[in-house]
C-alpha cells in the first residue's frame, strides 16, 4: 500500500509498527464469511439427570450470498454442570444440515478455526439439580463495544474471519470524508485518525482518518437519534478491519 502521507507533505504515519501492519495488508476483495442468526438467544442449558444437556432451538442463519437457512432445533447432551460453554456447528455447504453434529467448546479460538463454521452463542450449564439456564447472542456479551450501522462494507485486514451480531440502536454519530465516504456508527465504535485511535464522536472536522486509500480528511461530523440496527463485530482476538474502508477496531470475542 505505501507510505501513507497527509495532504501538507508531513509524511509517514508516525507509529512505525503500525504503518507495517497497514503494508502488509492487500485491500483486494476477499470473500464475505460473515452472517448473523435470529432469534439471537436460541440455548438453553438444562439438568439431564446426572449430567447436563444444552438444548438448541431451531433458528435461521444469514449469509450476504444466501439470504436465509433455516437449521432443525437439536441436543447435546452429557455436559458438565456449572460450566460455560460455547456452541457452534460446521457447515461449509451452508444449506441447512450440520456436515457431523453440533459441538460444544470451552476454547474460545475454536470458534473460529474452520471456514463454514456458524457459532451458535454461549450458555452457562445449571447446578446439578439447577433450574434451566438461557443463552445465546452469537458471540455476543460482556462490555459492549462500539459498532457500525447494519449493511456497512466490511473488509477484515489478512481476510481473517468474523462474526456479526444485531443489536438496536438509536444514537449515532455520521463522519463524511472528503472522498464522499460516509460511516455511520455508535458514539464509541474505534476508528484511526492520523495520531491514532479514537472514539467516532470524538473525529473533529479537518481529521484525517486512515482509510484503505491512504489519509482522508473528515469534512463533516454529524449526530444522529434514529432508531435502526448496528452490528458488532466480533473476530477471536483483537483485531482491525475496513468500515466502508475506514480503518476500525472490532470487539473481541469473549473468553469461554
Amino acid at each position: 500500500m505505501g507510505d501513507f502521507a497527509t495532504p501538507d507533505g508531513r509524511g509517514e504515519f508516525p507509529t512505525s509498527n503500525f504503518q507495517q501492519v497497514l503494508d502488509a495488508v492487500v485491500t483486494t476483495v476477499v470473500a464475505d464469511r460473515s452472517y448473523y442468526i435470529e432469534p439471537l438467544n436460541i440455548l438453553t442449558g438444562a439438568d439431564d439427570g446426572s449430567v447436563a444437556r444444552i438444548d438448541i432451538a431451531s433458528f435461521v442463519a444469514h449469509w450476504p450470498d444466501i439470504p436465509k437457512v433455516t437449521y432443525a432445533s437439536q441436543t447435546i447432551g452429557n455436559l458438565s454442570f456449572s460450566t460455560k460453554y460455547g456452541v457452534y456447528l460446521d457447515d461449509v455447504d451452508r444449506d441447512g444440515v450440520p456436515d457431523v453434529c453440533l459441538f460444544v467448546t470451552t476454547n474460545t479460538e475454536e470458534l473460529f478455526q474452520a471456514p463454514g463454521r456458524l457459532f451458535l452463542g454461549t450458555v452457562t450449564t445449571p447446578a446439578d439439580g439447577g433450574v434451566d439456564t438461557s443463552g445465546g447472542g452469537g458471540g455476543g456479551g460482556g462490555d459492549e463495544a462500539g459498532c457500525i450501522l447494519v449493511d456497512t462494507a466490511i473488509v477484515t485486514l489478512g481476510a481473517q474471519p468474523f462474526l456479526r451480531q444485531e443489536l438496536a440502536e438509536t444514537y449515532w454519530s455520521e463522519i463524511h470524508l472528503k472522498d464522499g465516504r460516509k460511516l455511520r456508527g455508535t458514539r464509541n465504535h474505534p476508528v484511526y485518525t492520523e495520531r491514532g485511535k479514537v472514539s467516532l464522536s470524538t473525529v473533529g472536522i479537518g481529521s484525517l482518518l486512515i482509510t484503505d486509500v491512504g489519509l482522508v480528511e473528515v469534512v463533516a461530523n454529524d449526530y444522529v437519534e434514529e432508531a435502526g440496527t448496528k452490528w458488532q463485530v466480533i473476530m477471536p482476538r483483537g483485531h482491525l478491519y475496513w468500515a466502508n474502508g475506514i480503518l476500525s477496531h472490532n470487539l473481541k470475542a469473549p473468553p469461554l
